[in-house]
């Protein structure tokens, strides 16, 4: 329950991005390097012809050593590109610039224009293209939309069911730089596609009705919902932390584990709820013993070679690396005649004279099956498992109770 984001706003930080960075002087600084003919903007490539870093590619620390001698190279030669550019990962002076950027007018409607650049553009296209805003997204806020609108006759995508512009989606802050429209930036786009642009332009000025409908299709799409999605990936869900959450999180680091305990049981906010109760349940527990899930032990042999393990569902061993417990878990209403087999097998490979069958179905009596002549014993226990879930993920009961109804039932 950490800020995954915070290295990026906290203390007055941001984050930049040098391959975007260099990707402008690519495009406007070009005699800054030397640049490899195929994938100029790779770092791998660039290494090779500039002779930054000797060192294997994509090595974590060769690659940081690479990026700091291309951005000592680049400041050096042009230092006041770089602090413009630089400025521009600093989010309130982003999205000062976009407002400056020149509009055209479509219907009844003025949309901003500028040369988008970003390598996922390719490099035939220069890694830019010129492209229009069409706005905000309407659930996505810290997101505008761009749409491509320089190849030719833009109708064929929006005037048809199966085909769409290309929507480029932008985050305030974090640039894919957006360069004005007009002759000092344009050289980077070409003749053919200046062309496109202006009667892709007087097309849409025709048709306003048909891009309006089309934009508000566009920023009303939202990703599909997950079913069922791990509450460690929420953030993609639910979004950042919410600050009475950071406030719950920040008490929950700071207890000890008895109040982790307290605060888990009394938060009224689900998310941190269950991952307060996640991170209980991984980290703190009776260090008198140790729980092996699935543990691996040799048992069968072909020709006096290994040939197959058994492996218990678990397996708990005290300090001494001694096994206290075995413990099988059968999705079943009764445990069937090849499962009694099945463990009482666990039981005399591991030399021990009882184990436990878990059962979900509670309403059946607990009982114990046993085989005098062996000395083994099969402690069958019904445990609601889908009772406690529902009680855990609702709060109805404290944790600590379910723990131990369910250890009772192992001890009986």
């Amino acid at each position: 329950m950490l800020d995954p984001y915070s290295h990026q706003y906290k203390n007055n930080t941001f984050r930049a991005d040098a391959m975007n960075i260099n990707l402008i002087y690519y495009l406007y600084k070009n005699e800054v390097i030397s640049w490899n003919q195929d994938r100029p903007i790779k770092l791998e490539n660039i290494n090779q012809t500039n002779n930054f870093i000797d060192g294997k590619s994509h090595d974590a620390m060769i690659d940081v050593e690479v990026t700091v001698e291309l951005c000592k190279a680049l400041k050096s030669y042009d230092s006041r590109t770089w602090d413009y550019l630089m400025n521009g990962f600093i989010k309130n002076i982003d999205i000062s610039r976009l407002k400056k950027l020149s509009t055209i007018n479509i219907g009844e409607r003025s949309y901003p224009i500028g040369i988008y650049t970003d390598i996922s553009l390719g490099y035939d296209s220069n890694c830019c293209c010129v492209a229009m805003c069409l706005g905000r997204h309407d659930e996505y806020k810290n997101q505008s939309l761009w749409m491509k609108i320089d190849y030719p006759h833009i109708s064929e995508y929006l005037d048809v069911e199966d085909k769409a512009p290309r929507i480029l989606k932008r985050k305030d802050g974090e640039p894919r730089f957006i360069l004005p429209w007009d002759k000092s930036y344009d050289r980077v786009i070409g003749d053919d596609k200046r062309n496109n642009v202006s009667k892709n332009i007087e097309w849409l000025d025709k048709h306003a009705d048909t891009l309006e409908n089309f934009i508000i299709d566009v920023k009303g799409h939202t990703y599909e919902k997950i079913d069922k999605l791990d509450i460690d990936a929420s953030i993609y869900d639910q979004g950042l932390f919410k600050n009475n959450e950071v406030h719950d999180i920040s008490q929950f680091h700071d207890a000890s584990i008895e109040g982790k305990i307290q605060i888990i049981n009394s938060i009224s906010n689900g998310r941190v709820h269950d991952l307060g109760l996640r991170i209980l349940f991984r980290n703190y527990y009776d260090d008198r013993v140790t729980i092996k899930p699935q543990d691996k032990h040799q048992a069968w042999f072909k020709d006096d070679k290994p040939y197959e393990n058994i492996k218990p569902d678990i397996v708990i061993y005290n300090k001494d690396h001694e096994i206290l417990s075995i413990i099988d878990a059968k999705y079943m209403h009764e445990i069937k005649e090849s499962q009694k087999y099945q463990i009482a097998f666990y039981l005399n490979h591991l030399k021990r004279s009882t184990g436990y069958a878990i059962l979900p179905y509670e309403r059946n009596r607990d009982h114990e099956i046993s085989v005098p002549q062996q000395n083994i014993s099969i402690k069958v226990r019904h445990v609601p498992i889908d009772e406690y879930l529902d009680i855990l993920y609702s709060k109805i009961k404290p944790s600590r109770e379910i723990k131990e109804e369910i250890s009772s039932k192992l001890k009986e």
